[in-house]
């Protein structure tokens, strides 16, 4: 299940896996069991828990152990593509068991989410979408099936998004999860900061992700830094899912272009000692995020020598021929990093050819409006780009 079972911590995730092995040692052959274990560590080793070589060794030995009991069962054949697609980033392989999954249950929807995933990683944006809405007509209850379509369509340019996103705000017009993501759809699509603050005002409080996200970006857009940085910070066990510290340095990006210096510092200081101290852990080695956002710290202290070195980490355990999500958008980082050291030149190259790639941090309207762009907005080239696509 590529999705998750939704375990919200390490300790509650062992607990799983403890009561699963006692499970397992009543009934070694319930295959079904050695697949949800798998499931369980690939969450523990995704989500950082526990990402280490013994953890993905112990999914393994569960894997096979649930395709020896059972090879066409869907569960298992998940569980074997979520090895791939969390242990070594192998998407192809991932999509091939998948499918595999699909030819035996063709109306499993968890298997039609977890195939759009993939495509998605892929780069094929309108087949992913397709598949987002092959779950959704199967599941109408799941709402992250609907935050994903949308996102993808968005995020792709797909012109489905918008129809999403009305049929959303109907549907689920109090709705947290979905709230958030129509206010990024009104951001990064439409530019329209009112509609995207509106819309996150109807719903309650979360800790959904792009609720989160949503309620940093909105006031940031605005240039009310103050209140970007304090919902960030409020945010700040969401915004450090990806590593800890990095509230600190989006709290210090937003200062900074406040012109804040000395309190920027602080945060970025702050944000870059938890960094550094999550670079010395193992796991780091494999994992992108540390990498990136302590990238995008030193850059904002202008220590571009290190900060260009950690980018060069990042895009070597995450490529853009590899991940066309996330590492596109490491891509993009990357080159804002490296203009921040004065290869302008460089950042307008890397904009126009990731142009059209789905990047989430480069959308017309982002570019646009949100002032983390303001330093290359008016470059001849840049406004070319922009001149392709007539504002909303």
């Amino acid at each position: 299940m590529l999705r998750g079972t939704g375990l919200a911590t390490d300790e509650y995730s062992l607990a799983i896996v403890n009561l699963l092995e006692q499970a397992l040692e009543l009934d070694p052959d319930f295959a079904e069991a050695w697949a949800l274990m798998a499931n369980v560590d690939g969450d523990m080793y995704w989500f950082t828990f526990d990402r280490t070589p013994e953890r993905l060794a112990h999914m393994k030995h569960a894997v096979d152990r649930a395709i020896a009991l059972n090879p066409d069962s869907p569960d298992a054949l998940s569980a074997l593509a979520e090895y791939y697609y969390r242990g070594s980033y192998n998407y192809p392989k991932a999509l091939e068991y998948l499918e595999r999954a699909y030819e035996i249950m063709p109306n499993n929807s968890e298997v039609l989410y977890n195939m759009a995933l993939t495509l998605r990683r892929l780069g094929r944006w309108s087949e992913a979408v397709d598949r987002f809405e092959d779950a959704a007509a199967l599941d109408p209850a799941d709402v992250r099936t609907y935050q994903e379509v949308l996102n993808t369509a968005m995020d792709s340019r797909d012109p489905r998004a918008e129809k999403w996103n009305e049929e959303l705000g109907r549907r689920f017009p109090t709705n947290s999860s979905i709230a958030g993501i129509r206010a990024v759809y009104y951001l990064s699509v439409e530019g329209d900061v009112t509609a995207a603050a509106e819309t996150l005002a109807m719903a309650q409080p979360s800790s959904d992700w792009y609720y989160q996200r949503a309620s940093y970006e909105i006031p940031l857009w605005q240039r009310d830094y103050e209140l970007a940085v304090e919902r960030v910070l409020r945010g700040r066990e969401v915004f450090d899912l990806p590593a800890p510290g990095t509230a600190d340095v989006w709290a210090g990006w937003a200062l900074t272009l406040a012109g804040e210096d000395e309190r920027a510092g602080e945060y970025l200081a702050a944000g870059i000692a938890m960094l550094e101290a999550e670079l010395e852990k193992p796991y780091s080695e494999s994992y992108v995020w540390p990498h990136m956002i302590i990238a995008i710290g030193y850059g904002l202290q202008g220590r571009h020598e290190v900060a260009i070195a950690a980018c060069d980490r990042a895009q070597q355990i995450l490529p853009e021929r590899i991940d066309k999500v996330h590492g596109v958008n490491v891509a993009v980082w990357c080159a804002v990093v490296k203009a921040w050291a004065g290869d302008t030149e460089f950042l307008v190259s890397e904009m126009e050819r990731l142009w059209a790639t789905g990047s989430e941090n480069l959308t017309p309207e982002t570019v646009r409006h949100d002032p983390r762009w303001d330093f290359i907005r008016e470059h001849p080239r840049v406004q070319a780009l922009l001149a392709q696509y007539p504002k909303p």
